[in-house]
């Protein structure tokens, strides 16, 4: 093993193992019509869709998306110039997950016309024929104005069976071209089509922004506080949140980093109106890991971005938004008076907003830009933040080493309990004796721990004796450090006793 792999042999377990853990919370975390997306690079992307397949189940994958983050190639690559990322998506219960379309825009409706004066309105047509067999699909047609067709075009079938076809025709859905001559076409109405888009998998840096816009975004923000070289542009996890979530759901992002999914969370709700709260997690070390900051990523980037994105932050210069992005097609063109009308009306809505309102054309695109200059301060997001600091004191130490702090029984019961069924412990159902800290739809729960025990705390027969005389729960949950009995043992006690014993082997180590 040479290069990168030589220097660390073990550094894609090390990344698992940080990972593998923080994947199984945020899944608890996760409503059961919720859904995870991870922004990874090629590093180690095959290892996160193995993880989250463990995980998640492979059921519950849903899309690897493509995000194209750089605008031009590097020219000192030594191989290939790596211009994407992915992004890895997930849902808790794919069955239960609806992902949200994309807004159409001006340039889909383009493709919708109505030359035939229909009073349905605008409608395209849509190809009859399809590759898959279908045995209904193979009969002649002979058009208005008296052509014979002998059947659909080679290696394809109509996708309709013929008595559907004239049934079609007779409601005006039907084209057969300007000379009523052509092989039919389904005529699809642009006041049938659902009123949004269906998202792709892939994502250019002109939908979705790139890292320069990030960067560019962020160091404006904090004032050229410069520690994340990488972050993500906001347009981006607006993408996200917009396909993703409903305007009174819930946001949280585990790995916060600079703060762009705060600012994009509240750039959505400013956009639709909506309630949308947020929960952002960062450790406060500084970029070497070191705890004692030199710089405290926690307060001075992530959240002071939140606060500034909420109220506005210092600012001389000019800002530029666009308001309309239209291709130049040749639909377009022969609409070109539809698209000035546009145009103006956009430029003449938002006037007072901008000192200047500008149109231009570049690369076959039309864009009509808000200009303002700003003496002082941003117009601030609005909306309200809390910033919170859990207890600097672990409850574990590293390696999940207990250290010299032995943790409180109840302590522990509290995690464990939580963690297991998203439910507050009740100190008074738990019983120290049996190790039983509590119950939740049809299973028990033990913690078989004592703080200052000299040997380990584990399942044996005795502890498994007593559960078949005292527990009539069927399932059983087990939080101990080692099993004193051969698992073949266990299996052959559990078919004996009608339960299900799943042992938790936490591996703490007192000192």
């Amino acid at each position: 093993t040479v290069g990168k792999e030589g220097e660390d042999a073990c550094r894609h377990d090390k990344w698992c193992c940080m990972m593998y853990p923080r994947l199984m919370l945020l899944k608890e975390l996760l409503r059961d019509d919720g859904a995870i997306f991870v922004s990874i690079d090629d590093n180690e992307v095959a290892h996160l869709r193995l993880l989250l397949d463990w995980v998640f189940g492979e059921t519950n994958f849903v899309a690897s998306i493509i995000w194209e983050k750089v605008y031009s190639p590097k020219s000192s690559a030594k191989h290939f110039s790596e211009n994407h990322d992915f992004i890895v998506v997930y849902a808790k219960r794919k069955e239960n997950w609806e992902r949200r379309l994309l807004p159409r825009g001006e340039e889909q409706d383009a493709r919708y016309s109505n030359p035939d004066n229909d009073a349905r309105g605008d409608w395209k047509p849509s190809d009859l024929s399809a590759r898959n067999y279908y045995s209904k699909g193979t009969y002649s047609i002979k058009c208005p104005r008296g052509r014979f067709i002998t059947g659909p075009p080679a290696g394809r079938y109509w996708s309709i069976e013929e008595p559907k076809l004239w049934e079609l025709d007779k409601d005006c859905r039907i084209w057969w071209g300007e000379d009523k001559n052509q092989i039919p076409a389904l005529k699809r109405f642009l006041s049938e089509v659902k009123q949004g888009l269906v998202p792709e998998t892939i994502w250019t840096y002109q939908e979705v922004g790139h890292t320069q816009d990030a960067k560019k975004e962020y160091l404006e923000i904090l004032s050229g506080i410069e520690v994340f070289t990488t972050p993500k542009p906001t347009a981006l996890i607006r993408r996200i949140i917009s396909l993703a979530t409903e305007p009174d759901d819930i946001i949280l992002d585990s790995f916060a980093g600079s703060g762009t999914t705060g600012q994009a969370v509240l750039q959505q709700n400013r956009g639709d109106g909506g309630d949308r709260r947020l929960v952002l997690v960062q450790q406060p070390y500084d970029t070497k890991g070191n705890k004692k900051d030199k710089f405290n990523i926690c307060r001075k980037i992530t959240a002071e971005r939140v606060r500034r994105a909420i109220k506005g932050y210092p600012f001389e210069g000019t800002k530029q938004e666009t308001l309309l992005e239209e291709k130049v097609t040749l639909t377009k063109l022969k609409k070109a008076d539809e698209l000035m009308a546009q145009v103006e009306k956009v430029k003449a809505d938002n006037a007072k907003r901008f000192d200047e309102v500008k149109t231009e054309c570049k690369d076959g695109v039309v864009r009509v830009v808000g200009i303002k200059e700003i003496k002082g301060k941003t117009d601030g997001l609005g909306g309200s933040f809390t910033y919170a600091r859990v207890s600097e004191q672990p409850l574990l130490g590293e390696y999940r080493d207990l250290g010299e702090r032995l943790p409180s029984y109840d302590d522990i019961a509290k995690y464990v309990f939580y963690t297991e069924t998203s439910r507050q412990w009740e100190k008074a159902g738990a019983d120290k004796e049996t190790g039983k800290i509590g119950e939740h739809s049809g299973t028990s729960y033990y913690l078989l721990y004592k703080p200052n025990r000299k040997t380990d705390w584990c399942i044996d027969i005795d502890f498994l004796k007593a559960t078949a005389k005292n527990d009539p729960n069927r399932n059983l949950v087990v939080y101990c450090e080692k099993i004193w009995l051969h698992r073949a043992d266990l299996r052959e006690w559990e078919r004996g006793n009608g339960k299900k014993v799943r042992p938790m082997l936490v591996p703490f180590h007192l000192k």
